[in-house]
């Protein structure tokens, strides 16, 4: 699977894309949401972003992205009080993680990612 990682925190991105490549998923690796919106989402699978970075947050890069990618979204973040941002999330159809990353409950997560049916001609995004 194509994954994007986005991720500011440097010893969390590189351990969460260790265990991606780990279990055989292809990762690019982004350390700003700003930075990834010059990619061409059509070819990611899976899109991990935390919620909360400096810039473009996890949460615009997914509103600005559902239209035009069929991606999967896992967003993270480690605001636990921010009940908000987990509702808004499961509105626009994306999984969310809490940090510390419960590495099992990130692997499921993945998995259902992997295993979505795909869009069909004609589903709306929204």
């Amino acid at each position: 699977m194509q994954i994007l990682l986005i991720e500011d925190d440097y010893e969390t991105r590189i351990c969460l894309a260790e265990f991606l490549r780990d279990h055989g998923h292809s990762v690019t690796e982004m350390d700003t949401a700003s930075e990834a919106m010059v990619r061409d989402f059509l070819e990611m699978d899976l899109i991990i972003s935390d919620i909360h970075m400096n810039g473009l947050s996890g949460m615009d890069l997914l509103k600005k992205t559902r239209r035009n990618s069929a991606a999967s979204f896992i967003l993270m973040t480690a605001y636990d009080e921010c009940m908000e941002d987990l509702v808004k999330v499961n509105e626009l159809g994306a999984d969310c993680l809490l940090k510390p990353i419960d590495l099992d409950q990130f692997a499921e997560l993945v998995e259902k990612a992997a295993h979505k049916p795909e869009s069909k001609e004609g589903d709306s995004l929204s």
